[in-house]
């Protein structure tokens, strides 16, 4: 299926039988979550990162409907009564004795419901499991696919970002997650936005600032974040860069200052950040950051989500 947004084949999910949504992050935008076809439907979707795990918010016209005392007949145990509903799980009392069965999908194989509105209800449910199933399903087919084509990526030493808010503004950048590259200062190219070309899925955006009045070198890391999962640098026309949904760090007033010029100390004549936007950095220096970051972070929660990070970042640099 074609995306309006780039006209290029993209992964999409159906709702009921007319509208799709396109789930892709496109190159340098946030989530395209626009409809691709059909009318106006009364059922909405919704994606929840984290874990892989992706949900469905059915907004259904069928009410509530008490099943409690409701008639079924199994097909080894045969007609029972319905004697608790609950999430996941249904009990029926049958002639010899209640039996707990799963809710709704036992339904599909193993139960003949002779009342037609109860059987219509319980349909329902019953499409709404088979969605969401097909959907988790479908999310973990996408990370398979991501996984594959990391594991293919020929890694470029140095293929990270570092940004000078020269261009931005770290306050946006935080809000938005999201960072501009700049435009071309020179050459045929001049004022158009910078394509980060050396940037893939597997890079790394470490935010810096220096205060006003401050030298160079007392310039100091405020944040990172990964690439969204499918970012691609070539395809990057507006410079514009999204940060990946989950691993993204700011590096707060409470925690330890990092001074990003100290992991040149060997290095001379680099101590001058100049006109560009970002410039780019090594594998190792990312990795180098990241470790003192888990090892200087104020409190437990933040040395947890920056580990994560850092493993993230270990696995996408096959390092």
């Amino acid at each position: 299926m074609l995306c309006a947004c780039y006209g290029k084949p993209f992964f999409f999910y159906t709702i009921g039988s007319s509208v799709s949504y396109c789930i892709k992050t496109h190159p340098g935008d946030a989530h395209c979550a626009h409809k691709t076809d059909g009318r106006q439907s009364d059922r909405a979707s919704a994606r929840e990162s984290g874990k892989g795990r992706l949900f469905v918010i059915i907004k259904s016209k069928e009410k509530n409907m008490n099943l409690i005392g409701k008639k079924v007949t199994h097909k080894k145990f045969g007609l029972g009564t319905i004697r608790e509903v609950q999430t996941n799980k249904v009990r029926v009392d049958f002639k010899y004795g209640i039996k707990t069965f799963a809710y709704p999908e036992s339904f599909e194989k193993f139960f003949e419901v002779p009342d037609q509105n109860t059987k219509a209800y319980i349909q329902v449910r019953i499409d709404e499991f088979n969605r969401l199933k097909a959907l988790e399903q479908e999310e973990k087919n996408r990370e398979e696919l991501r996984r594959d084509y990391a594991r293919k990526l020929k890694i470029k030493e140095n293929s990270h970002a570092v940004f000078g808010m020269r261009v931005n503004n770290l306050n946006d950048v935080l809000e938005n997650w999201s960072a501009s590259t700049g435009s071309y200062l020179s050459g045929v190219n001049k004022g158009k936005p910078r394509i980060p070309k050396v940037l893939n899925m597997n890079s790394a955006c470490l935010l810096t600032v220096k205060a006003e009045g401050q030298k160079e070198a007392d310039r100091t890391i405020a944040g990172i974040f990964m690439v969204s999962e499918d970012f691609i640098g070539l395809e990057c026309q507006n410079g514009i860069i999204c940060a990946h949904e989950k691993h993204r760090i700011i590096w707060e007033a409470e925690d330890e200052d990092i001074r990003f010029w100290d992991y040149f100390s060997g290095e001379t004549g680099l101590n001058n950040w100049g006109n560009c936007e970002i410039k780019y950095i090594s594998n190792k220096t990312i990795k180098k950051i990241l470790e003192d970051m888990m090892r200087l972070a104020f409190d437990a929660e933040k040395k947890k989500e920056i580990c994560e990070l850092y493993n993230y970042f270990l696995e996408m640099n096959h390092m």
